[in-house]
């Protein structure tokens, strides 16, 4: 969540590789990622928690202010996110 004026996250503007189990992924702004609800949802910014987790900060393409923090973990779970091409 982002509070006015401040984030709740520190944020990483760089492109990173994300390691999850043993798959690694290139992660970078502007990816886009289909939710199971059928909603496009798109990489904003890596963002780095309180945990050692990769977590990618996710906007709404049509509703930048509609931001959400995932972990690389479920955006590449494939029972809830698919890649857009």
């Amino acid at each position: 969540m982002i509070a006015r004026g401040k984030a709740a996250f520190s944020f990483a503007l760089a492109p990173r590789m994300a390691q999850t189990g043993d798959m690694e992924h290139d992660l970078a702004p502007g990816q886009r990622f289909r939710a199971r609800d059928r909603i496009i949802w798109e990489i904003s910014e890596i963002a780095r928690t309180h945990d050692d987790r990769t977590h990618v900060a996710l906007v709404k393409p049509e509703d930048r202010l509609t931001v959400k923090v995932i972990s690389v973990d479920a955006l590449f779970d494939k029972r809830l996110f698919s890649a857009v091409e």
